[in-house]
C-alpha cells in the first residue's frame, strides 16, 4: 500500500516506523472488515461466492447439467419493452410492496412485448402476494394481451420466477390434471428480457378467462372464486397493529364470491344467468344448505382432492386459492388447478406454522383451521368421500405413477434442461411425489382397521359391536362365522 503525500512516497514500512505497528494494523484491520461488510452484503458476490463454492464441490454435475442445457430445446424468448415513466411505476410499486410486507397493487401500465419477430400491445402490472415475487430484478408480472390477440395461445398470462411454484413440480402438478380430464392451466418456461436486460428463465403461467376453458375441451361459462381481497386487507392490518379478532373479516365466511371477466358477463344475458347459478351455488355450501355432491361434479371434485394428495400440491385447494368452472352442460361445478406448490405432503401446514415468527402468526393458524372447516364441507359428503378414496387407491398404485412418468420423460427432461440454463445445479428427484404415493398407501392399507366384538349370539340373531380404528370410514361386507 502506497500513500502519497505532498513531500515523498511512504511503503508499509514508513508507516510503521512513523505511526507504529499497532496503528497501521488497526487501520488495515478496519479496511478489511469494511470491505468485507460490503462484500457481504452484496447478493450479486454472494451469488457468486455460492456459485463459485458448488462448481468446485461439483464439478461433473456443472458439466453435465450445463452440457444438458445447451442441447435442449431452447426456451421460448419474450422481450418486453416498457418505457421509462411506465416502468418507474412499477418500481414504485414494488417499494411500497416492500414496505408494507404484501402486494396490493393492480394498477396496469402499457408495454410491448416482442415474440417471434412480432410486436404484440399489452399491458402489465407487478403480480404476485408475497414478497417472493419481488425480489432482485425477477419481479413477477400479469400480462394482458391488447386488440385481441394472444402470445402462445393466451391473451392473458403470469410470469414469475420458477422457485415461487416450486419449479419443475407445478409443471408436474397441471400435467398430471390433465391427463386426468381435470382442468388445468397451461404452464411453461420462457426467457424474458426486459428492455436489453436479460433476466433468465420465467416460468409462464395461463390466466383465467375464455381461452383456458376452450383449451380444456369445456364448454365456454363463468369461472368464479372466493375474493381473498378482505383477508389481505386484514392480515396488513395484522401485520400493522397484531390484532388478532380483526382477522375474522377476511375469512372464508365472510369473502364474498365473485368472478373473472365481470365485464364480459354483465353484457351477456347467459353467461350472466349462469354466474348466478354458480355463485348461488357455492354460497348454499358454505351456508350447508346444499350437500357438495349436488354443487360439485363429483368425480371431478374427488379426483382432484386425489391428486392434489398425490402431489402435495395442497396450497392450491385452500378455499383462497380456489377456483370453479361452472359447466352449463351439467350445472355443477369443476375446480380449476392453479398455485398447487407441490411438496413433500403435510410440508405446507408444517411452513405456515414456522414461516413467520411475528404477531400474525396465530392467526395464519387460525386460517389453516379455517381451510380445514372448508375441506370437511366438501369431504363429509358420502358421495364424494367415497370417490375421493376410490382416486387414492387408483394413484397410490406404483403402477400409476411409472407410466405417468414414462409419458411424460421426454417434456420433462427438456423442461429441466431449460432450468439448468439458470440453475445448473438443480435436482429434481421424482422419488418426492413416489414417497406421497407409499404414504397415502400406508394410510389405506391398515394391518387392522377395526375392532369387532361379540356381545349375542343365539339361535335367532347375532348382536356384534364394531370399533373403527382409524380415519377413513369402513363397510362391513360380509361376516364370517
Amino acid at each position: 500500500m502506497i500513500i502519497k503525500d505532498s513531500k515523498n512516497k511512504v511503503g508499509l514500512y514508513g508507516l510503521v516506523k512513523k505511526y507504529g505497528l499497532l496503528y497501521v494494523l488497526t487501520i488495515y484491520t478496519l479496511l478489511i472488515f469494511v470491505v468485507g461488510v460490503f462484500l457481504v452484503r452484496n447478493k450479486e458476490f454472494r451469488d457468486y461466492l455460492y456459485f463459485a463454492k458448488t462448481v468446485l464441490s461439483k464439478p461433473s454435475k456443472y458439466i453435465e447439467n450445463s452440457y444438458k442445457s445447451m442441447t435442449a430445446q431452447p426456451a421460448k424468448q419474450l422481450s418486453m419493452d416498457i418505457k421509462f415513466e411506465h416502468f418507474k411505476k412499477l418500481e414504485y410499486d414494488r417499494e411500497v410492496a416492500l414496505s408494507d410486507g404484501y402486494l396490493i397493487a393492480d394498477e396496469y401500465v402499457p408495454a410491448k412485448i416482442r415474440f417471434k419477430n412480432k410486436s404484440y400491445r399489452v399491458k402489465l402490472r407487478l403480480k404476485g402476494d408475497h414478497l417472493d415475487h419481488l425480489e432482485g430484478d425477477k419481479w413477477s408480472f400479469r400480462v394482458r394481451v391488447r386488440d385481441d390477440e394472444a402470445i402462445l395461445g393466451m391473451r392473458q398470462f403470469s410470469l414469475h420466477h420458477p422457485e415461487t411454484r416450486n419449479y419443475i413440480y407445478e409443471w408436474i402438478f397441471h400435467t398430471i390434471l390433465k391427463r386426468e380430464d381435470i382442468i388445468s392451466l397451461r404452464y411453461d418456461f420462457v426467457n424474458i428480457s426486459i428492455n436489453g436486460k436479460d433476466l433468465g428463465i420465467y416460468a409462464i403461467e395461463e390466466h383465467f378467462e375464455k381461452r383456458l376453458i376452450e383449451n380444456n375441451q369445456r364448454k365456454d361459462g363463468p369461472i368464479i372464486r372466493f375474493n381473498e381481497n378482505f383477508m389481505w386487507d386484514a392480515i396488513l392490518f395484522l401485520k400493522k397493529y397484531g390484532n388478532l379478532s380483526s382477522f375474522k373479516q377476511g375469512s372464508y365466511f365472510s369473502s364474498n364470491i365473485d368472478a373473472f371477466h365481470t365485464n364480459k358477463i354483465l353484457s351477456d344475458t347467459t353467461l350472466y344467468t349462469q354466474f348466478n347459478k354458480a355463485v348461488s351455488l357455492l354460497e348454499s355450501l358454505r351456508n350447508l344448505e346444499l350437500k357438495a355432491s349436488d354443487v360439485f361434479d363429483v368425480d371431478k371434485i374427488s379426483t382432484f382432492f386425489a391428486l392434489t394428495d398425490l402431489l402435495g400440491a395442497e396450497h392450491g385447494s385452500r378455499w383462497h386459492n380456489a377456483r370453479f368452472y361452472f359447466n352449463p352442460i351439467t350445472s355443477k361445478l369443476e375446480p380449476i388447478g392453479f398455485d398447487g406448490y407441490p411438496g413433500p405432503i403435510g410440508v405446507h401446514n408444517k411452513d405456515l406454522i414456522a414461516e413467520e415468527a411475528n404477531e400474525y402468526l396465530r392467526a395464519k393458524n387460525q386460517e389453516v383451521k379455517v381451510s380445514a372447516i372448508y375441506y370437511s364441507t366438501i369431504l363429509k359428503d358420502d358421495k364424494i368421500f367415497s370417490e375421493y378414496v376410490k382416486k387414492l387407491e387408483k394413484y397410490s398404485k406404483k403402477e400409476y405413477l411409472d407410466l405417468f412418468f414414462d409419458e411424460i420423460q421426454e417434456d420433462l427432461e427438456n423442461n429441466i434442461s431449460i432450468l439448468y440454463n439458470e440453475w445448473p445445479f438443480y435436482t429434481f428427484d421424482k422419488k418426492m411425489v413416489y414417497n406421497n404415493q407409499s404414504y397415502i398407501r400406508d394410510i389405506l392399507d391398515f394391518d387392522t382397521a377395526m375392532h369387532a366384538h361379540l356381545i349375542n349370539i343365539n339361535r335367532h340373531e347375532i348382536q356384534i359391536a364394531f370399533g373403527n380404528m382409524q380415519a377413513f370410514p369402513i363397510t362391513v361386507q360380509y361376516i364370517t362365522i
